[in-house]
C-alpha cells in the first residue's frame, strides 16, 4: 500500500502532543490536500480535577491535574490549528492518575469519535511509554482474539477503516532503532507490517515545526536531552520522513494460509535441492570423462581444499540472512549489504590462504591454479 493518508483520518494519540510530534508533517499534508484530520487524544485529562499534579505535570509547573489539562488542551488546540487538524479530547487520565474509566468504556468513547473513519492511525513503535502500549493493545487487541470478526465492535477498529501504526516521537529518535513490530503487538501483527515513509513536503515539515513550538509547557521536559528538534529531523531524514505501517484487515498475516505457505516453501526447497544434486552428478560424470584420470584428480583435490576454506567464507552468513529476513523484512537490504561485505572480506582472506596451503601440501602448478580459481569463485 502507498503511504498516502486521505479521507477522514482519525489519529489516536495517548497524550496531548504525541500525534503532532510523531506524524505532524504527514497530517499537515493530508489536511492541505482535503483530508478531514481528527487528532483524538484519549488521555487528555479532566479539566475540572482538583487533584494534585502528578510527577510529570508538577515538573511542568502545574499545581493540579485540572490546571495541567486546561493548559495543555490550549496548546494542543493551537498545534492542531497549525497543521489543519481538529482536536478531540477524551476525559481519561494518563499513568500519573487513576484512569477514570475501564477499558470498555474508553473503547466505546473511541469508537464513537472514530465512526466513519477512512484511516485510523495508532501508536506502533517503540511503545516505550506504558500509556502508548496500553492504547495500542486496547485498539488492536480484539483482532488477536477474533481474526475474522463480524462487526466493528468485535474487531476493535471501525469497520471499513484502513489501519496504520505510526512511529512515536521522540521515543524512536532517542533509541535510534529501526521500526519493527513491538512484542506487545505480536499476537495481532504476526511477522509484522512493512514500515514506509509517510508522504510530506518541506512546507508540511515547517508546519510541524511551528506546531511543535506551541507545546510550551512540554518542550523543557522533552528537551532534557539536548537538540531534540535536530535529533527528530535527523531521524526522519534518514528514513525518508515520518514512518507508518499499514495493517491489512485482520492483522499483518491475514489472508495467508500458513499451512499452504509452508507446504509450498517445502516443495520448492525439495525441488531445488533435487535439481542441485542432479546437476552436480551430471557435472561430475562429464568432468571425469573429459579430464581423464590425472586432471580429474587435480580437480577433486582443489575442490576439497576450497570446500574446507569455504567454511570461513560462509561464516554463518546464510542462516543469519534467513533469520533476520524473517524477523525484520524491512531491514533485509541493510543486513544483506553487511553480510556481503563480511563474505567478501572473509573470502579474500581464504583465497590468500589457499595458495600457501597448496604449496605446503606439495601441489603442482595446475592444481594450484585450480585452487586459486575456485577460491576466487567461492567469494561470489
Amino acid at each position: 500500500m502507498s503511504a498516502e493518508i486521505a479521507g477522514k483520518v482519525v489519529v489516536l494519540s495517548a497524550h496531548l502532543d504525541d500525534a503532532v510530534l510523531s506524524i505532524g508533517a504527514a497530517l499537515a499534508r493530508a489536511s492541505r490536500r482535503g483530508a478531514e484530520v481528527w487528532i483524538v487524544t484519549v488521555l487528555a485529562g479532566d479539566p475540572g480535577s482538583r487533584a494534585p499534579a502528578g510527577p510529570w505535570d508538577a515538573a511542568a509547573g502545574f499545581r493540579t491535574s485540572g490546571e495541567a489539562a486546561r493548559a495543555r488542551r490550549k496548546e494542543d488546540r493551537r498545534a492542531c490549528a497549525v497543521i489543519g487538524a481538529t482536536p478531540v479530547w477524551l476525559p481519561f487520565c494518563d499513568e500519573q492518575y487513576p484512569r477514570g474509566a475501564g477499558d470498555e468504556e474508553v473503547w466505546r468513547a473511541i469508537q464513537a469519535v472514530a465512526r466513519g473513519a477512512d484511516v485510523v492511525l495508532v501508536p506502533g513503535f517503540p511503545l516505550a511509554h506504558p500509556d502508548h502500549e496500553w492504547l495500542a493493545r486496547l485498539v488492536l487487541g480484539r483482532a488477536a482474539r477474533d481474526p475474522e470478526p463480524q462487526d466493528s465492535a468485535a474487531r476493535g477498529v471501525p469497520a471499513g477503516s484502513r489501519i496504520a501504526l505510526y512511529v512515536e516521537q521522540p521515543y524512536a529518535a532517542n533509541r535510534r532503532r529501526e521500526p519493527r513490530a513491538p512484542e506487545p503487538l505480536a499476537p495481532v501483527l504476526g511477522h509484522g507490517p512493512t514500515w514506509e515513509p509517510a508522504e510530506a513536503e518541506r512546507r508540511d515539515r515547517r508546519a510541524k515545526a511551528r506546531a511543535f513550538r506551541t507545546y510550551r509547557s512540554q518542550i523543557p521536559l522533552l528537551s532534557r536531552r539536548p537538540l531534540l528538534r535536530w535529533r527528530l529531523a535527523r531521524h526522519e531524514a534518514a528514513r525518508g520522513g515520518e514512518t507508518i505501517a499499514w495493517i491489512p484487515p485482520g492483522g499483518a498475516d491475514s489472508g495467508r494460509d500458513l499451512g499452504g505457505v509452508l507446504g509450498g516453501n517445502v516443495r520448492s526447497l525439495a525441488v531445488s535441492q533435487v535439481a542441485e544434486r542432479l546437476a552436480g552428478l551430471f557435472a561430475l560424470v562429464t568432468l571425469a570423462r573429459v579430464f581423464g584420470r590425472a586432471d580429474f584428480g587435480r580437480y577433486a583435490v582443489a575442490v576439497a581444499l576450497v570446500s574446507l576454506l569455504a567454511v570461513l567464507t560462509e561464516f554463518g552468513t546464510g542462516p543469519y540472512l534467513v533469520r533476520e529476513g524473517a524477523r525484520r523484512p524491512e531491514r533485509l537490504g541493510e543486513v544483506l549489504g553487511q553480510a556481503l561485505a563480511l563474505r567478501v572480506s572473509l573470502g579474500t582472506l581464504s583465497t590468500a590462504a589457499a595458495i600457501p596451503i597448496g604449496l605446503a601440501l606439495g601441489y603442482d602448478r595446475p592444481t594450484l591454479t585450480a585452487v586459486l580459481l575456485f577460491s576466487a569463485a567461492s567469494v561470489l
